[in-house]
């Protein structure tokens, strides 16, 4: 991955690093796995195993892609648990052109923080009736890493071909 994509899809706060590593760090332990057997299986040094797992340090798009291969959990998650943009989403993102001038105006307008949450929940409404689920299963990591929904037999309910 490149250093460009790493730099589009952080969103990292400080405390992201230690969520990240908590996460990690159980399912190593969950596996009765060793630092240094981790490390091995990435080809990684220990101490960068460690650094990640005690917060420490960032980890690169490319070595979240690793940790959810080795553990088998979804990487999507994955990268949220790292305060990061899944590459799946950057990627859509990047082919969206209207999907980008809409964010982009939402930032800059002069929209009140409460606006903005107000239009977070009511587009998650939107995307729920879309894709015919519960608003919390969008949100909830932990069906997320359970499931890989198809949605190819939604009913075109925008109007438009794909």
């Amino acid at each position: 991955m490149s250093d460009q994509m790493d730099q589009t899809s952080n969103l990292a706060s400080p405390n992201c690093n230690e969520v990240f590593g908590n996460y990690i760090k159980g399912l190593r332990m969950k596996r009765g796995w060793t630092i240094a057997q981790v490390a091995e299986k990435l080809n990684i040094s220990i101490n960068y195993v460690s650094q990640l797992e005690r917060g420490l340090r960032r980890p690169t798009d490319d070595l979240i892609i690793e940790f959810a291969r080795l553990y088998g959990v979804n990487e999507d998650s994955l990268f949220r648990k790292a305060g990061r943009l899944p590459l799946s989403v950057v990627k859509q993102i990047l082919e969206q052109p209207d999907l980008q001038k809409a964010i982009a105006y939402v930032q800059k307008s002069r929209m009140s923080e409460s606006k903005k949450k107000a239009l977070e929940k009511e587009l998650l409404k939107v995307f729920a009736e879309f894709l015919e689920v519960d608003p919390d299963d969008i949100l909830n990591d932990e069906i997320s890493d359970e499931i890989n929904p198809d949605f190819t037999d939604l009913p075109n309910k925008g109007g438009r071909e794909n």
